[in-house]
């Protein structure tokens, strides 16, 4: 006659409302990385707090409406746009990581600097590309146009790596001991570099995706 309450024990989350508490962590994640970037990122494990970061904010963009996605775009590219400052301002070079931590750390700032960029920029670029045939060519254009101006530095950098003075840390029969440094292996040109294949990829997938047409409404 009576139907038995069911226990506590027996009650489900419903997984629309786990997500939407998984969202809000990573949104305090992403918010409270985005303040240390701002003073310059963690001493420690740089690697490990670009690569949180990163699927914390792609967590975000794949389970969100359009409003939310276009703001964790912005957020990310405000990241993106800091820590590429910080290493072009401040002249800092990331050294060479440990034997077994190279390939995470190629792998992590690849997923930023191209991946990244690939991933959230379309959410604000696409609709502006999309709009017309003339913006489209435009895209193209800029896309080739940034590859040749990648060139143009990478040939100065290079020039100017060569004319760098070459410190001496002591003097043997009259020939230079240069100062042992870290060998450099991600510099202001490996930046670059990625910063235009990732944008290259944008400009090219906007100016080739299918165009959107408006649905017909029978009169």
């Amino acid at each position: 006659m009576f139907k038995k309450k069911p226990s506590d024990d027996n009650v489900v989350v419903p997984a629309k409302n786990r997500i939407a508490d998984v969202k809000k962590f990573a949104w305090a994640y992403i918010v409270t990385a985005l303040l240390y970037q701002l003073a310059g990122g963690p001493p420690l494990f740089a690697v490990l707090f670009l690569g949180s970061t990163f699927f914390a904010g792609l967590l975000i963009l794949q389970h969100s409406e359009r409003a939310e996605q276009v703001a964790i775009a912005w957020v990310m590219v405000l990241f993106m746009l800091i820590d590429a400052a910080v290493l072009v301002v401040s002249e800092q070079t990331h050294p060479l990581p440990s034997e077994n931590l190279v390939i995470g750390a190629w792998i992590v700032q690849k997923l930023w600097y191209v991946f990244g960029i690939a991933l959230f920029v379309p959410v604000l670029l696409d609709p502006v590309v999309k709009k017309n045939d003339d913006r489209r060519y435009w895209a193209i254009r800029i896309a080739f146009a940034v590859q040749f101006v990648l060139a143009v530095f990478m040939f100065y950098d290079k020039r100017e790596e060569h004319l760098k003075p070459v410190q001496c840390e002591k003097i043997v029969e009259l020939m230079c001991v240069p100062v042992a440094k870290p060998e450099p292996w991600y510099t202001r040109a490996t930046l670059a570099e990625d910063l235009v294949f990732g944008l290259q990829v944008v400009l090219l997938m906007a100016a080739f995706s299918k165009k959107e047409e408006s649905p017909v409404h029978p009169e």
